[in-house]
This record gives C-alpha cells, sequence and structure tokens, in this order.
C-alpha cells in the first residue's frame, strides 16, 4: 500500500496540495478500512492527473534543468559557443564539471607562467609551496588519466578572454543547472551592479557568498594586497575557481587570497572588516527543519529568508573604526531583490536597518538578472548618523525615518522630489483606517477544481461568479463563468452571508486599485476578495474614494506590489474629511457607474479632501497617467 505522504513525494507536490486535490473530488480517499493506495488505485491517479494537466501546470523555475548561459561581460554569442565547445570537449574526455574546471585553471595559470604544468606526468610545480599543492590536490582528486596531453592539445586552441575577468565563473555558472541555482538562491551578478564601486587599497574585504569571486573581480584593484581579501561560501568548488581567478587577477602566488567554506546562515565567527560585499543567496530552498532552526537563530528577523540572514550577520562583521579613525569609512555593499523593502515578511530586516544609526544609500536597477523576475537594488551602509537616501534613474532623494516608521518600515516607491513633497502632505493628514472601525474582509473562492465546477454558459442552478478579468472601476462585466453554489464542495470559501451583503469587491492582482461596489451579492472567485465596510462608511462613497487616482498614488507608492492585500486595505490612510465629502463620493460614484467620464473630477475631489493645491493635483493627475489638461 502506498500511503498520502509518499504519493505527494512522488509526484513532487505538498501534502496539503493532497488533500485539496482528495476534498475537490480530483483524487479518490483511501478506501474504506484501507491505510494507502493499492498500485491499481494508483495507476488510475496517475492517469487523472495526467488527463487533467495538474502536474503540468505546476512547473516552475526549480524543475528546469535545462542550461542557462551566462554571459558576464562576454557577449551571448561569444559564452554560448565557448561553453557549448567546453561541453564536447567534457563529452570526449569524459571529464565532470569539477575535472573540467581543474583542467581549465591549470591551462590558464600554465599559460600566465604562473606555474609549470608536466601534462604527459600530470604533474605541476610553482613558486609557491601552499599553491602547488592546492592544485596538485585538486587535480589528483579527479582520477584522470596520467597523461593529460591529448587534453592539452584539445586545450591549445582554448584562449580566455582578457575582456571577462571571471571567464571560469562564467562558464561554470553556465553548466550548472538552473534547478541547482534556484535551489541555492545563487545567480551570477552582472558586471553593471557594481562596476562603479572603489574599494581602497589598504581595506580588509569580506565577500561572505563569493562563488567564483565575480563582484570582488570587478572592483578591486590590483595593488590591492590579496592577504587583505577574504573568500566565503557554501560552494568549495566555486572556492577553487576564485582562489585561481585572483591568482590570475593579481598575477601573483606568493600572497594568496583567503577562501574558507561557510554558510551566511549559520552563526559566524566575531571578526570585522573595512568592507563587506556581496550578493547573498535569494529565497534559497530550506526544507520546514531548517526554516524552524533559523528563526529559532535569528528571531530578531521573524523570517528565516537567507539575503535576511546575510544581512542580519554582515552587520556584525563591519569595523566600528578604521585606519584614519573614522567610523564612516567602513561599509557595507549589498545586492538584493527590492521586494526586501516591501514585503511583510521582511519588515524584520527592514527595521534593523533603518532604525539604528547606519547612513543608508539604495540604488534601483530594476531586472538586472537573466532567468530572475526579481528587480534588484543595491544596498550601501556606513556606521553614523541616521539616514537613508534613494537613487533612482539619476534621481536622488532623502526620505524621512518618521516616513518609515508610518508605513512599516518600507521606503516609498518614488520616482521624483516631488512625489515625495506630495506623499508626506498627504500622510501629515489628519485620517483614519479601516482596520479601527468595524469593517469585514472576505476572501473570494477557491473552488480547487475549476474545470469541474466552473461552467461557461448559464443553466438551472447555476449563478455567475466573478472573476478580476471582470472587474473594472465601479462596475462589472459580463460574467463569463457560472457556478452551482454547493460551499462543502468548495476549498475555500468566505460565510455565506457576507457573499450577500453589499460589499466593496477589489481585484487581488492589479498594480492600481480597482474596485467595485456590488450590492447584488455577487459570487466571486479568488481573484478578487472584498470588504464589508463599517455601517456608518458609505459604500459608494468609499468604492468612488478608492478608484480615484489619488488612491492608487498611496497604494503604488506606499506599498509597490502587485498583490492587493488585506493589511494594505485595512491601513489605508482615508482622510477624516471623507465622510463630509461622502455626498460628492456618491454622486461621482452613480455618475460613473452609468457609464460616464468622471475621473478628473473625482482625482479634484479625493486631491482637496488631502489638502492638495491646484499645483500638486495636477503633477499627480500627470504622474499617475492623466491626460493632458
Amino acid at each position: 500500500m502506498i500511503s498520502k505522504q509518499e504519493l505527494s513525494s512522488s509526484l513532487g507536490v505538498c501534502n496539503s496540495t493532497i488533500s485539496n486535490w482528495i476534498r475537490t473530488g480530483l483524487l479518490p480517499d483511501y478506501q474504506k478500512g484501507q491505510e494507502g493506495y493499492s498500485p491499481r488505485t494508483i495507476e488510475d491517479i496517475m492517469s487523472q492527473i495526467q488527463a487533467t494537466n495538474k502536474l503540468k501546470s505546476r512547473v516552475n523555475r526549480s524543475h528546469k534543468h535545462e542550461l542557462q548561459i551566462v554571459t558576464g561581460t562576454l557577449s551571448y554569442a561569444e559564452s554560448k559557443l565557448l561553453v557549448e565547445w567546453l561541453l564536447q570537449l567534457s563529452e570526449r574526455h569524459q571529464l565532470s564539471v569539477d575535472a573540467l574546471m581543474c583542467c581549465l585553471s591549470i591551462k590558464a595559470l600554465d599559460d600566465a607562467q604562473l606555474i609549470k604544468m608536466d601534462w604527459a606526468n600530470s604533474q605541476l610545480s610553482s613558486s609557491s609551496d601552499e599553491f602547488t599543492l592546492f592544485l596538485q590536490t585538486w587535480l589528483d582528486e579527479q582520477g584522470l588519466p596520467q597523461d593529460l596531453e591529448p587534453l592539452q592539445r584539445d586545450l591549445l586552441g582554448l584562449t580566455v578572454p582578457e575582456k571577462e575577468p571571471d571567464f571560469m565563473g562564467v562558464i561554470y555558472e553556465s553548466m550548472r543547472s538552473l534547478s541547482e541555482k534556484a535551489k541555492l538562491g545563487a545567480f551570477f551578478t552582472p558586471a553593471e551592479l557594481v562596476e562603479d564601486i572603489v574599494l581602497p587599497a589598504t581595506a580588509s574585504v569580506l565577500d561572505p557568498c563569493s562563488g567564483t569571486g565575480t563582484i570582488l573581480l570587478h572592483v578591486l584593484d590590483r595593488a590591492h594586497a590579496p592577504s587583505l581579501i577574504h573568500l566565503r561560501d557554501v560552494d568549495s568548488l566555486a572556492l577553487r575557481i576564485a582562489k585561481v581567478n585572483f591568482a590570475l587577477f593579481f598575477q601573483r602566488i606568493d600572497e594568496l587570497v583567503h577562501t574558507e567554506v561557510m554558510d551566511v546562515l549559520e552563526e559566524q565567527p566575531q571578526e570585522r572588516f573595512d568592507y563587506i560585499i556581496t550578493n547573498p543567496p535569494w529565497g534559497a530552498k530550506l526544507d520546514k527543519k531548517r526554516k524552524k532552526e533559523l528563526r529559532k537563530t535569528y528571531p530578531e528577523l521573524k523570517s528565516p529568508e537567507s539575503f535576511s540572514i546575510a544581512v542580519f550577520n554582515a552587520l556584525g562583521k563591519l569595523k566600528r573604526g578604521s585606519q584614519t579613525g573614522s567610523r564612516q569609512n567602513s561599509r557595507l555593499i549589498f545586492i538584493l531583490p527590492e521586494s526586501l523593502l516591501y514585503v511583510d515578511a521582511h519588515k524584520g530586516i527592514r527595521e534593523i536597518l533603518f532604525e539604528r544609526q547606519y547612513k543608508i544609500a539604495i540604488r534601483f536597477f530594476g531586472k538586472a538578472f537573466k532567468g530572475v523576475m526579481s528587480s534588484v537594488i543595491r544596498l550601501e551602509l556606513q556606521r553614523g548618523k541616521r539616514q537613508l537616501q534613494l537613487e533612482r534613474e539619476g534621481q536622488s532623494m532623502e526620505i524621512p525615518f518618521e516616513l518609515l516608521a508610518q508605513n512599516y518600515f518600507r521606503p516609498p516607491a518614488l520616482e521624483t522630489k516631488a512625489e515625495l513633497q506630495i506623499l508626506q502632505k498627504i500622510l501629515d493628514r489628519p485620517s483614519f483606517t479601516l482596520a479601527q472601525g468595524d469593517s469585514t474582509f472576505g476572501l473570494g473562492i477557491v473552488t480547487g477544481n475549476n474545470k469541474a465546477h466552473l461552467k461557461n454558459e448559464p443553466a438551472p442552478g447555476l449563478e455567475p461568479i466573478y472573476t478580476g478579468k471582470e472587474l473594472q472601476p465601479f462596475a462589472f462585466d459580463a460574467p463569463r463563468k457560472f457556478i452551482r453554489f454547493e460551499p462543502a464542495k468548495l476549498q475555500q470559501v468566505a460565510p455565506l452571508q457576507l457573499y450577500r451583503q453589499p460589499k466593496i469587491c477589489y481585484r487581488f492582482i492589479s498594480k492600481e486599485l480597482k474596485v467595485v461596489a456590488d450590492f447584488k451579492g455577487s459570487l466571486l472567485l479568488n481573484s478578487i476578495n472584498f470588504i464589508v465596510p463599517d455601517r456608518r462608511l458609505s459604500i459608494k462613497a468609499l468604492c468612488a474614494f478608492l478608484n480615484s487616482p489619488v488612491a492608487s498614488f498611496l497604494y503604488q507608492r506606499l506599498f509597490n506590489s502587485i498583490k492587493v492585500l488585506r493589511r494594505q486595505i485595512e491601513h489605508f490612510p482615508i482622510p477624516q474629511a471623507f465622510k463630509e465629502y461622502s455626498p460628492a463620493l456618491e454622486n461621482l460614484h452613480d455618475w460613473q457607474v452609468e457609464g460616464n467620464e468622471g475621473r478628473w473630477e473625482l482625482h479634484v475631489l479625493t486631491a482637496k479632501m488631502y489638502g492638495l493645491d491646484d499645483l500638486e493635483t495636477e503633477v499627480l493627475w500627470k504622474t499617475m497617467g492623466g491626460e493632458d489638461l
């Protein structure tokens, strides 16, 4: 007999997914009196899953095993050609990735005359006993034939491109599967994210997630003493490549960089550095036990997220003084996902960064990593008087810390100083939130099996159910789906009376607020959530207010999210003047529900509620895509 846990493991899904599939009728439960599935039942289950395409629809980045060509400063064509040529060479000589990187390293060092390699006898020598032992040990571990001259002859045609200092890192990262990189949360750092950084030649430098040394190879000066450079990573092969990379970079082996296998998520040794610069793992895949351990180890963070832990540990390693006696010289520089600034799960590390005495600059780079959807920031931190500077597309602005505290330590996603001034004026206005009243929030319906439960045509016993695609500001388009509403057969359902009450419906996935005041007791799919407001608030007026350009400006700048979450709506600052302006808002609601244009009039009214002047009102109108006046 095969248990549900064994079935979930073999399918690569979690136990809760199996339970949901059983509840919604996609899979059968155990037969009465049995504690597992028979082989015949498993065959039927697999056929059913393949027929419904459930597993295919769940494929994500972690399951992709194809190579991802990394380019560095090379062109895609150059990098792809080199990788494919080296793959063929590896197959011809039966080389593992480890063995290939070892042989490429030896060839590059031999060509640079830093070592002397006897390919016929697999023996090497150099002026450094330490470096010779390091390379010879690496080579001997590969179990290659003693005579490597055939391999040497094939490698004669390979020239290391001088314009890419981490050429071997490019090759290594290209040969690692995308699934392996996703599991570790580690991706090759593009040079443009760091190439403007200058490190003093006398500074001690740590890269705690160095990989093959990409970042420091692009920012160090060759006058730097190798012994001041410390590289760490969980990938021992990457560190070996890094040691070779820096021998080639400095063109010397009498003094070597320090390399050490160490997990940045573990508690760290007590030590201090002038500069700590890295691109830590993003979203490393951790099992439940590991996450539980990390939460216990780092209670301040309230999250086991890998990059938050990396930042936290680095803060404790930053020197409090420097050779010049100034506290301002030591610096932390991290490449991070922009989500650190806005997602609730990262509030713990934001609070630490923005409440302590740190001078912080954040530069925005957009989507800089190939194959990674997350936008990128560079965080630079020094000890000193608290300051937060945002740099985006050449514009720089200082963000008041009072604003951060008001916004769960999220820096506002602003593009201009004019926007900052308007935002501050809005937030200074007396306001209230829906969390302060008696409002109720509800979730749209999750059927668990849309194909079985949703119909494309109306029929007796079916009623319309709206999706986010039909929800437009102020009104629903005609329904496209219909359902027989039987809550016991559905995976997630709010209490029925909530759906049937007058309510505010809002799109769950949206870059701006889009809401409808529903007085028909409509059913909603899970791409729409809803609010039953405090009875003292006008539903029509609240609908008009949330559909206004001013409200969308606040939502976008404060939360910077494509998911409209309950907590965002609950804590949305509604001006105290709302009740005074409710009759005018209701009129604008009815006017637009009838199909009339009233966006500008709504914008002027809500801007007035926040005390904005005519110029600020016009600036905000254009900012939110309004037509020229």
